[in-house]
């Protein structure tokens, strides 16, 4: 938890400017002081910063003052960018940045597109950072900036660093540092000193590490940062356990354990109890680090850390199967790919949300989006609109991204099949651990079976490489059978599956092909719905309107049913619906999809009806009879 609260000194600063504005009647001059004050406490306070420039930038525009408009836009941005509101952050700086031109203010220009390279960077669009950061920098190089051009510098070599170029990144972070010592700005030489100990432990120079990071320390210490201080201490540990220097390397965790807990950083004290652990564990101490460990995964639990939490259950189960524990290291192993499943999903969202905001930027380019996001700068309202328009262009934005998570999906079970089998084959093992073992690796086996099935039918049909192979068939049967099989795993959610099929209910169909199609309903349909719920399923033929005889397959269940919106996008590719598997069961978003296109195939159509949430779902498909 940073703490973000001002010196006594520096809070009178501010209510003294607050008096001053009061007693002035010039609207620029007010709107000057309010910049000042958000400029002042940007850096430890995003929302009374934002604050103070949106009254700037009324001021401005009621006094037509452009220099203190742009800078309040410049402000606006700055802030909406540390509150992760990318849509108004981007918006804001680009109109700074027009008025900037206007005004020929090249520092201005400058720190406006640093702030458009920081968004950028954010969404994960490296490339766009860069050249931001590299126009920011060009424009700097000729004023007397050094202190803009050190962090932009910085900046850039972050890029580098992430592009997996450390050299590189070496190069612009001691560019930043030259400048920096020059300027004899400690807390800016130390950061600068922490980057370039970083890329020389990347690159396995520890002892050249370790000499940035203890300078780093110093500086850091001299200036009374105590949480910075944490964070060099870690490293230093990180580096001497590297190093094989264990006792340092525990003596320098130990004490940036004790700096995180008194800042109440519960992240950074959780990752030293696990690095202490790492420790204990080469010491072959079991007992001790299962103790590190388990204060860590409850520091990590307690402040919903996931990420850490689930290495934390890792970590745990390594020890307990060092320990000879062999139930509990199961245990903690079952948590481990439980939360890490969870983890790796709501990353992929967060970068579908991330693809999708960058999609919206691009858009905002072109002169007619540029002109009505201009006047929803200049509102400050209704951004909701901006957004809405995402919803558009969401299925094509999602599908490289969801087939992501299909891969992750694939690692998943594949990892855990893999620990299985080690445990399978371990002396200690016993009968009864064996058949859960056994179980768990053919439940995994035919998770990861369903998955690959689902990509490959994807990329067949999107290629038009699907043959069917037709022949006169009876859906009926073919129907009965499929219920059949599925009635072991219906029995398992106490499901109750009810089958009524008609006379004469034969088509040319490709035989394979509806049974994938039956296949992705029936699951759904016991996926979607609870214990003890019943899925109807009908089988009939009948001839429309036109006389023409149809052979119509109705699945209906008690499920969680769907929404409008879910209607409208129910057999679109690569969609999330709001329903949710009730039995841990996995979803791509695949299925519907498929089962469209392959009923397309054979001249039939396949609608869905569903009353509202919670009230269930019937799908219906009609395909050509055959005499």
């Amino acid at each position: 938890m940073t703490n973000t609260s001002q010196p006594a000194a520096f809070s009178e600063q501010v209510q003294t400017l607050l008096r001053k504005q009061e007693t002035l009647t010039d609207a620029c001059e007010r709107a000057r002081i309010f910049n000042q004050l958000a400029t002042m406490v940007s850096a430890g306070d995003a929302v009374q910063a934002l604050t103070f420039a949106q009254r700037a930038r009324g001021l401005a525009e009621a006094s037509e003052c452009t220099d203190q408009l742009a800078e309040s836009l410049y402000l606006i941005g700055f802030c909406c960018w540390s509150k992760a509101d990318y849509d108004i952050a981007t918006f804001a700086t680009r109109e700074s940045i027009r008025l900037y031109e206007e005004l020929g203010d090249d520092v201005g220009r400058a720190k406006s597109l640093n702030t458009i390279g920081l968004i950028y960077w954010q969404l994960g669009d490296l490339s766009t950072a860069l050249g931001n950061y590299t126009e920011s920098y060009r424009l700097l190089k000729s004023h007397n900036e050094e202190a803009r051009e050190a962090a932009v510098l910085n900046n850039i070599g972050i890029i580098y660093r992430q592009l997996g170029q450390p050299q590189d990144a070496m190069k612009y972070y001691e560019q930043a540092l030259a400048i920096r010592e020059t300027l004899n700005d400690k807390a800016a030489i130390a950061t600068s000193l922490n980057s370039i100990g970083v890329i020389h432990f990347d690159l396995k120079n520890y002892r050249n590490a370790l000499a940035c990071f203890e300078d780093s320390l110093a500086l850091r210490r001299d200036a009374g940062a105590d949480q910075s201080e944490a964070s060099s201490l870690c490293n230093i540990g990180e580096t001497y356990f590297q190093l094989g220097e264990l006792e340092k390397a525990a003596d320098y965790f130990h004490r940036a354990c004790t700096k995180a807990a008194r800042h109440g950083d519960a992240n950074s004290e959780a990752v030293c109890l696990q690095n202490l652990a790492a420790i204990d564990m080469q010491r072959k101490k079991f007992k001790a680090a299962v103790q590190q460990l388990t204060t860590a995964l409850n520091l990590a639990s307690a402040h919903f850390i996931k990420p850490l939490e689930f290495k934390i259950h890792e970590a745990l189960a390594e020890a307990y199967a060092a320990a000879q524990n062999f139930e509990k290291a199961f245990e903690h192993y079952k948590k481990f790919f439980a939360l890490r499943a969870e983890v790796l999903t709501e990353e992929s969202a967060e970068n579908a949300r991330k693809m999708q905001r960058r999609f919206d930027l691009e858009r905002a380019e072109s002169e007619a989006e540029r002109q009505r996001i201009e006047a929803e700068v200049y509102r400050l309202k209704n951004v909701a609109l901006v957004k809405a328009n995402a919803e558009l262009t969401e299925a094509n934005m999602m599908k490289s991204e969801l087939l992501s998570i299909a891969a992750h999906d694939l690692r998943n079970p594949l990892t855990a099949i893999l620990n299985f089998s080690d445990m399978l084959s371990s002396k200690e093992s016993n009968e009864g651990r064996k058949e859960i073992y056994v179980n768990l690796i053919g439940d995994l086996s035919r998770q990861m079976l369903h998955i690959i099935k689902q990509l490959l039918n994807t990329t067949a049909i999107e290629s038009g490489k699907i043959a069917l192979n037709r022949r006169r068939i009876d859906l009926a049967q073919l129907t009965s059978l499929m219920v059949d099989s599925y009635q072991p795993r219906a029995d398992q959610k106490q499901q109750t599956l009810e089958l009524r099929t008609g006379l004469g209910c034969m088509a040319w169909a490709d035989e394979d092909r509806m049974m994938e199609v039956l296949d992705n309903l029936i699951s759904n349909a016991m996926k979607y719905s609870l214990e003890g719920q019943t899925i109807w399923i009908a089988v009939s033929r009948s001839a429309d309107e036109d006389a023409e005889e149809t052979v119509c397959i109705e699945i209906k269940d008690e499920g969680q049913g769907m929404t409008e919106d879910d209607l409208k996008k129910a057999f679109g590719k690569f969609q999330r619906l709001s329903a949710r598997p009730t039995g841990k069961e996995t979803s791509t978003g695949l299925g519907l999809a498929i089962v469209k296109r392959l009923v397309e195939l054979h001249g039939g159509n396949v609608r869905v009806a569903s009353e509202g949430k919670d009230k269930g779902c019937t799908f219906t498909i009609e395909l050509p009879a055959s005499i």
